[in-house]
């Protein structure tokens, strides 16, 4: 396994970078053809950094949408919030992008006031992904409200 091979070579306080690499290598070389070995990846980077979790599902995420699997990636972060992972506003953000990429505005909507709900604060970036999802979709009502909401 992947995750094995970089700690042998580096030690347990390996670079994460390396591991975080070492995923995207898996999800994106092979195209996600091979998904129960990165799922072994994910699990084993997992494992072996308790406490980053909020960083390894970014990257998961983050490597599944730019191979277009919107829902999975979704389908992750999902998954990380019902695991009880401690989660930040990266992840959050990657993930309501996720959601406006894959069309589903409303779903993205409602993760920001979720994310906002577990006391999150939006950064500006996640305003600015919010605001660009709703100005894309053409909702200029949602655009209205985020502005207002920003002042």
């Amino acid at each position: 396994m992947c995750s094995q091979k970089i700690k042998c070579l580096f030690g347990v306080k390996g670079t994460l970078f390396l591991y975080f690499e070492c995923t995207w290598t898996v999800l994106s070389i092979r195209g996600i053809k091979r998904v129960d070995e990165a799922v072994d990846v994910y699990h084993g980077i997992l494992l072996s950094f308790p406490g980053q979790e909020a960083y390894i599902h970014t990257v998961v995420m983050d490597g599944l949408m730019k191979v277009g699997k919107f829902n999975a990636a979704i389908r992750v972060f999902r998954k990380a919030v019902a695991e009880g992972f401690t989660l930040n506003v990266v992840v959050y953000t990657v993930a309501i992008i996720g959601l406006f990429m894959g069309g589903r505005a409303g779903e993205a909507w409602s993760l920001f006031r979720q994310m906002k709900d577990v006391g999150l604060a939006p950064t500006v970036h996640t305003y600015n992904v919010i605001v660009s999802g709703f100005v894309k979709v053409r909702d200029l009502n949602m655009v209205n409200l985020m502005l207002q909401e920003m002042i």
